[in-house]
């Protein structure tokens, strides 16, 4: 698998010393990303503070002075990062283990790829079922494909939905319905849109433009803050124990349309094409991904699941394999989602097909 760069772009301001933590959050969700070849770009335009930290990969950019728009704030913090890929990273919302390799992957040889397809956490919880946005802060684009569109317009709070646009224009373009293209399944949704978790969203006013100006003159704490990384719950945890409560990870909320991810027995998973195992005396397997260096191993029960994760069986024919085995096992369904859940978070497996060329 190609593992070129990608330039994660994360633009804060004012979050010491009360919102802290959502920054703090964001950059451990950067840290957590299974895609080797990464790094991330922290632009702080809040003169009175001076960001610092000092984890793996982080850089941070702390200037003297405001930047007029958020859009023109972006288009300087991609002008300094490195990456031919290019990933906006919000401060404030969280990015699962899997998203860049997922993206890298669906990109392929596209220019562009949104999925429009995201978790919801407000204050009732984790949600699916909600109504879906732009998506562009959790897309993936190249360098040539933002120089050609000219990069992000010199406008806060409409940067996102005008580039999404842009970007579907002009460029070729991959992921969900609006592209022709089958529903990300929620087992591989990747991006946590948290609302209501500060008080300077400005998705949520009415005049962005003003909104934006009128938080550069609020007070801020000033000073040095060290960011400390850290998730301050188990996110990965928090979204798998919600698709097991709905039936799965592939099963789809009635919207009543046509875009649904097929249900989680429909679902044909397939071994990530960089793995490779190595079958014990014992019955049980070592897998072994090259590209992020990760180790796994499998009892021979597993590995009998493994054996079907060929990219042809649905998982409802994996399970009436493995039953064949084992006729007298209790629960046997719920275990092989169990396993393939722990199999995808490891990165070990996908649900996607490869794109015809």
């Amino acid at each position: 698998m190609d593992t070129p760069l990608v330039s994660c772009i994360c633009l804060t301001y004012g979050r010491p010393p009360d919102y802290q933590y959502l920054l703090e959050e964001t950059i451990d969700s950067f840290l957590r990303q299974t895609y080797p070849n990464k790094e991330l770009i922290v632009l702080n335009d809040c003169p009175e503070q001076e960001l610092i930290c000092d984890a793996p990969g982080v850089r941070v950019v702390n200037v003297g002075e405001r930047f007029a728009t958020l859009g023109e704030k972006y288009n300087a913090a991609i002008s300094i990062a490195h990456g031919a890929l290019l990933a906006p990273w919000e401060d404030d919302d969280i990015n699962l283990p899997w998203r860049l390799s997922v993206s890298v992957e669906q990109l392929g040889d596209a220019d562009y790829f949104n999925p429009k397809r995201y978790w919801f956490w407000d204050g009732s919880g984790l949600h699916f079922d909600h109504s879906m946005g732009y998506g562009h802060n959790l897309s993936l684009f190249t360098r040539a494909a933002f120089e050609t569109v000219g990069g992000y317009p010199a406008i806060s709070g409409a940067q996102d939905a005008a580039m999404d646009g842009a970007l579907l224009a002009k460029v070729r373009s991959f992921g969900g319905p609006y592209t022709g293209q089958g529903e990300l399944p929620r087992s591989e949704w990747y991006y946590i849109y948290r609302w209501g978790v500060q008080p300077v969203h400005l998705s949520g006013a009415g005049t962005p433009e003003l909104f934006y100006q009128e938080i550069g003159t609020r007070p801020v704490q000033p000073g040095s803050f060290r960011l400390h990384p850290h998730w301050r719950r188990d996110y990965v945890a928090a979204t798998r124990a919600l698709l097991a409560d709905e039936g799965g990870a592939g099963e789809e909320s009635q919207r009543g349309d046509d875009t649904a991810a097929p249900s989680a027995a429909a679902e044909r998973p397939r071994r990530a094409p960089s793995v490779r195992d190595e079958l014990l005396a014992d019955g049980s397997m070592v897998l072994y991904r090259a590209d992020t260096n990760q180790l796994l191993t499998i009892n021979p029960t597993a590995a009998l699941v493994w054996a079907y994760c060929d990219g042809a069986h649905e998982v409802a024919a994996i399970a009436a394999e493995v039953r064949e085995v084992f006729p007298d096992a209790p629960d046997i369904e719920a275990d092989i989602m169990r396993l393939l859940h722990a199999l995808m978070y490891a990165s070990m497996i996908t649900t996607r097909q490869p794109r015809s060329s």
